[in-house]
């Protein structure tokens, strides 16, 4: 039987005075849309891979729009980390809520594999990101969606993720997050800033839900139903700088056989509300 439990391990965290401020996180504003990715030869329900030809709508006009249907991506065998789908600045993917499903598989070969990099003001909304039929990864940094700093403006809403365990594999998080602060000198900022995840299914993860490694600043996790995460539902690790972020309004249902008795865990983090 299935309960609900909230759990946060707090370490270094500091509450704030007043509630964190909103994200102003903005959808993607694509100069040109896409009337259909099957100008590009993307076609959902043929049993091809897609891969390439949604990279090229994405490339070439910013705003894709999915049918409702499957579209069939496939990983390659690079070297890690290797980005399946990468999407440009400014780009969005949209679909018809739980009727369009990307769906990864493939071999990569026991290498990592992320299938979505995102980039700035990027924006994934309506659709539902499965990973089905994928050989087993030796690596454990295998992602659905990515996002790498220095990055600003992300929105991730109305996504259902499914990333299950696959036999012999490490696999990886639902969405992982990886930004740094600059070096002493000033140089190097890699910080992520105005991240909005919000009312998404997380229904499997191999390992979390959410996954900040470090350097999130001025964002929002909420509306989001996390189901049967293998270990923190939402889980803040890494080298810190994790400042100003609003998590609320979600609802944390234990899987029937967690790695962690945790649902949120929060290490060198300030300002959370």
């Amino acid at each position: 039987m299935k309960f609900v439990v909230v759990t946060v391990l707090a370490m270094g965290c500091h509450a704030p005075s007043s509630p964190v401020a909103r994200s102003t996180a903005q959808p993607a504003v694509a100069s040109v849309a896409c009337v259909s990715p099957r100008e590009f030869g993307a076609i959902p329900n043929d049993g091809l891979d897609d891969r390439a030809s949604l990279q090229l709508a994405l490339n070439s006009c910013l705003l894709v729009q999915l049918e409702a249907g499957r579209y069939d991506v496939t990983t390659l065998p690079y070297p890690r980390p290797y980005a399946v789908l990468t999407m440009p600045t400014g780009s969005s993917i949209t679909g018809v809520g739980n009727a369009t499903v990307v769906a990864f598989r493939g071999d990569p070969h026991g290498q990592d594999w992320h299938g979505i990099q995102l980039g700035t003001r990027t924006e994934l909304r309506d659709l539902s990101l499965v990973v089905d039929g994928m050989a087993p990864t030796t690596e454990e940094q295998t992602h659905l969606v990515q996002g790498r700093g220095p990055l600003s403006d992300i929105r991730i809403e109305n996504v259902t993720f499914k990333h299950p365990v696959v036999a012999g594999s490490s696999m990886g998080d639902c969405i992982q997050f990886v930004g740094y602060p600059p070096a002493a000198d000033g140089t190097g900022d890699k910080r992520i800033r105005r991240v909005m995840v919000r009312n998404n299914i997380f229904g499997s993860c191999a390992r979390s839900g959410i996954a900040i490694h470090s350097g999130l600043h001025d964002s929002q996790i909420t509306g989001n139903l996390f189901l049967d995460i293998a270990d923190q539902d939402i889980d803040e690790e890494g080298t810190g700088d994790i400042d100003h972020i609003e998590i609320d309004h979600n609802v944390f249902e234990r899987g029937p056989s967690p790695q962690s008795a945790l649902s949120v865990s929060i290490y060198a983090a300030s300002n959370h509300y």
